[in-house]
């Protein structure tokens, strides 16, 4: 390998990073550094064209003595070249339950950004080339797991670029032999263990051998994709945001997205992907859809339920509601009372102080206002109409053991102001 050839590369390195990310020798970048080849030539190439850079490691302490070897051939390189370095060691009972890859992954992201917190960084630098783009298209391809049409990988995804996305291994390969860059191989690569792997190592070999230059065909499908996914979003986005209401924790998608046209699991792909979910969850909203109101989907990052509107998104668990409070006052028996569900007036003499707040129950009951006879909570509630995810939320006020209110809807009958009534008491939910 010669070094003329090592030196057009980089130059090429130095163009992308200039062009693409505007890096330049003001602008810090964090590179998560394995201490395997790609990586290396990573931070050798930035460092090199001076881009100010701090390494992030992480020991996953998987391979024994290789993983400490991996370490100190990183903190070696980083004091020899004069770069700050931080080291993360993963301690082994994180490893106990779960994918080990996406734990790994999720490890090694959210110290890649709390390096880069720290470091009041404007990049995280990953060593993704050529062949990791096909590889995750390929993946993608396989699995379903894409937005509207596979992807691969993107050069920039917020914070994150991959500098080298554009580099074929062969050339990293040639880059690391040019300069002379140490590195350590990870024998895992070489199994076969892992879907990535498998691909790696028996899939895409085979398709270079039936196809030759299947690498450039996936690349350029690449791009087409990219531009019909930018055109199906540019439409649907006209079209989608006129079914959806609501705000911050939670958004309804109404049941007018629904045309019948086709393209209604595209539809609500869209909405997911647009309100931060997945392309994934897109397709399990549109079965949801179809079901009957009350049935629900929970996620990590928070529940989808189904509503006689529509459908009903949750951040965060619906469950965790704040505690409600209710101040309770001395008044004058009023001669006209709020149209505000949140301020009832009872009978003073008929209640027994002090009141109690709770969650409503299974079995509970009350006398509703206006009328005959007890009701359950329950079915006062489906009179009502709330939903089976806002059930949860109602609370009621006990006078005695009795419900005297069904906070925000109803107080009980036994309890109203009528014209014998000499002194009342005023609840306001706070």
């Amino acid at each position: 390998m010669h070094l003329s050839t090592a030196e057009k590369l980089l130059q090429r390195f130095e163009l992308i990073c200039s062009h693409r990310f505007a890096l330049n020798r003001q602008t810090k970048v964090v590179v998560g550094v394995s201490g395997g080849m790609d990586s290396m030539v990573l931070l050798f190439l930035l460092h090199r064209i001076q881009v100010p850079v701090v390494v992030a490691h992480i020991n996953y302490q998987l391979r024994e003595n290789d993983s400490l070897l991996d370490e100190q051939t990183v903190i070696d390189f980083c004091k020899k070249e004069g770069i700050k370095f931080h080291v993360k060691r993963v301690p082994p009972h994180v490893w106990k339950d779960g994918n080990l890859q996406a734990i790994a992954r999720d490890i090694r992201y959210d110290f890649y950004r709390e390096v880069l917190e720290a470091e009041h960084a404007s990049y995280i630098a990953t060593a993704h080339h050529a062949g990791d783009h096909i590889e995750t298209w390929m993946l993608q391809w396989l699995r379903g797991d894409y937005p509207l049409v596979p992807f691969g990988m993107n050069a920039q995804n917020g914070e994150v670029i991959r500098p080298l996305l554009e580099f074929s291994k062969q050339e990293i390969d040639w880059l690391a032999d040019g300069f002379t860059i140490p590195w350590r191989m990870d024998a895992s690569n070489l199994k076969s263990d892992y879907a990535r792997n498998k691909v790696r190592n028996q899939i895409l070999p085979l398709l270079r051998e039936i196809q030759p230059g299947v690498d450039g065909m996936i690349e350029r499908a690449h791009n087409n994709n990219v531009l019909i996914h930018d055109f199906i979003m540019s439409r649907l986005g006209a079209e989608c945001n006129d079914h959806l209401q609501g705000q911050e924790d939670q958004i309804l998608v109404k049941q007018t997205v629904l045309q019948d046209d086709g393209y209604d699991e595209m539809r609500l792909s869209y909405i997911a992907l647009k309100l931060g979910w997945s392309y994934q969850e897109g397709s399990a909203w549109h079965a949801l859809m179809n079901a009957i109101p009350g049935k629900r989907i929970v996620y990590k990052m928070g529940e989808v339920c189904r509503v006689r509107e529509g459908l009903k998104i949750y951040y965060g668990s619906a469950e965790m509601e704040e505690e409600v409070e209710i101040e309770i006052s001395d008044v004058a028996v009023p001669k006209h009372f709020s149209k505000n569900k949140d301020v009832v007036y009872l009978d003073k003499a008929k209640v027994t102080l002090p009141l109690e707040i709770r969650k409503w129950e299974s079995g509970d009951a009350f006398h509703p206002l206006g009328m005959q006879g007890k009701k359950k909570v329950s079915d006062f509630l489906i009179g009502e109409k709330i939903e089976l995810k806002d059930k949860a939320k109602v609370h009621v006020v006990t006078s005695g053991g009795e419900i005297c209110w069904v906070v925000g809807m109803r107080i009980d009958e036994r309890f109203k102001i009528t014209e014998a009534t000499e002194y009342a008491i005023q609840l306001r939910k706070k």
